[in-house]
């Protein structure tokens, strides 16, 4: 492990401070600091360099501050801010995240507008961002606030861009220019008002994306087959003008600032579809959020927490996570030492010392819940609640002791905190060139390494009943695996999110583009039956049959045979 000197202090980094690691530099974090070491110092910003990236640093912008150098004084790299517990933007595409953490239109609106102005703001200090793709922008704990990253990428004066992602690179452009940085913001922007690239679809003789781009197949053009499940018509009028302007007509123009939506269609089954959708009831307003587990279902909305149609207690607290209580269902929201509410939070960083995060605990009816329990990157799904607490991977647990709530933590395992992500039911680490995947059970943790998803990020991923759904990022786009007892299934996918429904009956439900794919959890490599359908992302268990939500209607689906 590498030993280094920055800012007259001497470090030693160890497999606890590993952050990630690419084709030229790996990353190690420690103390609200991030350090980038290259493997090729060669590789690494000079002074003059390192000068005009730090006239950039402002908020939102995650630029170098002091050079790194080894024992011997050579420069390897350089220190910036650590933006621990933060997500890359691509988590933010799917309907079915949203939908998890009660983002709506208007929460969607504010971040396209807040990365216009981080754009807008590079341009004025003469620099181009070029290479601004979905992972290179982070998304803060509390989904309000983003960052810039990989700055030492950018274009500035007498220093070339270093890097471009194919999936945003202007094929009608020379060269580099504020022109071609919109139009890789139009490219981000438009995957989080409709949650695929607007070169992606299916076109008949165009099969690949380059093909697309350079030959303005979009979205847009009637050709391009899209999934049914998404919705141009979502898009704001004013923006759809402009994505059809530069993505059909080549047109390169800085975006709108219009932001008003139209209201959202019903779900619809497709011409020949094998499903049944049946509206089961309908609560006062539109629903927020849902949860299922032990045959029960559960639905808020900005009137309060039902079960069925009766009313439990007051709603939730935004971006709180639903997980088992003693009597049936409980939320956890993180907060800071400070009680400014920052759910899904990790560590926070305030002049560079480390802030962890606490939790606060709500039951049913609105009773909070004492613990002074610290955990990071907290995680939900079908009743199970898990954190990081160090290097410990925890499960949470809500019990009544001599009648009293109380929350207990279980080490399910022992992890580089700083590489890993956890997601529902499962926790992935990706540490020195092998990703290890964490499955989550009630009282279990079962590791595998899995080389399949090695060299490839992985932006969402889902456990139950022994099947892991996973989605990565790779060069040549997104792919989703299906990992199960009898082995791993790959295939690539247009959208970015793992969704995963395990009915009692073993069958195995996994939202596609196309519908849904069901198979057998105990055989998932041994064929599965593809369903044409339109339906959101987000199913549930509604007592052994598939259901989802939309507006203020809860669904429920019947699979024909």
């Amino acid at each position: 492990m590498p030993r280094i000197l920055c800012a007259g202090a001497t470090l030693d980094l160890g497999t606890a401070d590993f952050v990630a690691q690419g084709g030229q530099a790996s990353v190690y974090a420690r103390g609200g600091f991030a350090y980038k070491l290259f493997t090729d110092p060669g590789h690494a910003p000079g002074p003059a360099k390192l000068a005009a990236l730090r006239a950039l640093a402002s908020h939102g912008l995650v630029a170098p501050d002091a050079e790194v150098c080894d024992e011997a004084g050579q420069r390897v790299g350089f220190r910036m801010p650590f933006l621990d517990g933060w997500h890359p933007l691509v988590r933010l595409f799917p309907r079915a995240y949203r939908q998890r953490h009660g983002l709506d239109a208007a929460a969607i609106g504010a971040r396209v507008l807040e990365l216009r102005g981080l754009v807008a703001h590079a341009h004025a200090h003469q620099a181009l961002v070029v290479d601004l793709n979905e992972v290179n922008v982070l998304v803060a704990p509390d989904h309000v606030r983003l960052a810039l990253i990989d700055v030492d990428s950018w274009q500035l004066p007498g220093f070339p861009a270093t890097a471009l992602a194919e999936s945003v690179r202007d094929r009608h452009t020379a060269g580099f220019s504020e022109t071609t940085d919109w139009f890789a913001y139009a490219i981000v922007t438009f995957q989080l008002f409709t949650g695929i690239h607007p070169f992606r679809g299916q076109h008949p003789t165009a099969k690949t994306l380059d093909a697309r781009m350079t030959a303005n197949l979009s979205v847009f053009h009637p050709e391009v087959v899209v999934p049914p499940m998404v919705d141009l018509d979502a898009l704001p009028p004013t923006w759809r003008d402009w994505y059809e302007a530069l993505f059909v007509y080549t047109e390169r123009t800085p975006p709108p600032d219009d932001l008003t939506a139209p209201a959202p269609r019903a779900p619809r089954a497709l011409p020949g579809a094998s499903v049944e959708v049946q509206p089961l009831f309908a609560l006062p307003d539109p629903i927020l959020g849902t949860a299922s587990w032990d045959g029960r279902t559960w639905a808020w909305t900005r009137a309060g927490l039902y079960e069925g149609r009766r009313r439990l207690g007051p709603p939730p607290p935004a971006g709180a996570l639903p997980f088992r209580a003693p009597d049936g269902i409980a939320f956890a929201v993180q907060v800071s030492d400070r009680n400014r509410a920052l759910p899904m939070s990790a560590i926070h960083h305030d002049n560079g010392e480390a802030n962890f995060a606490g939790l606060h605990l709500w039951l049913a009816d609105g009773t909070p819940v004492a613990t002074d329990l610290r955990a990071t990157s907290l995680s939900a799904h079908r009743g199970m609640l898990h954190g990081l607490a160090g290097n410990a991977l925890v499960e949470l647990t809500l019990q009544r002791l001599a009648g009293t709530p109380v929350l207990t933590a279980r080490t399910a395992a022992t992890v580089a905190p700083h590489a890993t992500g956890i997601f529902r039911g499962v926790a992935v680490t990706s540490i020195l060139g092998a990703t290890w995947v964490s499955r989550l059970g009630p009282g279990t943790c079962h590791q595998e390494r899995v080389p399949a998803l090695e060299g490839e990020q992985v932006v969402d991923a889902v456990h139950a009943a022994g099947v892991t759904v996973l989605v990565t990022r790779g060069a040549s786009g997104f792919t989703r695996h299906v990992l199960g007892p009898d082995g791993l299934t790959s295939a690539p996918t247009a959208l970015p999110t793992a969704e995963l429904l395990v009915l009692p009956t073993g069958v195995a439900i996994v939202p596609t583009e196309t519908g849904l794919e069901l198979f057998l959890a105990a055989h998932p490599t041994r064929g599965a039956r593809a369903v044409t359908v339109d339906l959101p992302e987000v199913l549930l268990d509604l007592g052994g049959r598939p259901g989802f939500a939309r507006d203020d209607t809860l669904f429920a689906v019947t699979l024909k045979r």
